[in-house]
């Protein structure tokens, strides 16, 4: 791929399936028009390691996750040369989001009686 090609580079839920994530941000700055800009939305975690649970979560399945901490992030992309960098932390927003989720999956709370024949 050519260098300073892009005016915009856009990267979404993608990153986080690889393992070592520098390279990337190395590629994205490498690829972007000097006052071009890159959006990248993925998933990243806090800076506490992994729990046990999550590490299983994590490497369990056809796909794995290496989640990196959104300060690892911030240095990457950093380290590379981008500038005025910002972050949106949406933690927040998805565990609301996922909470809402897992109450409308749940369905009705009568929805075993409605089943039952009378």
């Amino acid at each position: 791929m050519t260098d300073n090609a892009f005016d915009f580079v856009f990267s979404k839920d993608s990153i986080v399936e690889l393992p070592e994530k520098s390279s990337i941000f190395a590629d994205l700055f490498r690829v972007t028009k000097r006052d071009g800009w890159i959006i990248v939305s993925d998933w990243f975690r806090s800076d506490a390691p992994y729990t046990d649970e999550m590490r299983k979560w994590a490497t369990t399945g056809d796909e794995t996750y290496e989640m990196d901490s959104l300060s690892s992030a911030t240095a990457y992309v950093s380290q590379v040369g981008f500038v005025d960098v910002e972050l949106d932390d949406r933690n927040d927003w998805f565990q609301k989001f996922a909470k809402d989720d897992y109450e409308r999956l749940k369905g009705p709370q009568n929805l075993d009686a409605r089943l039952t024949p009378h």
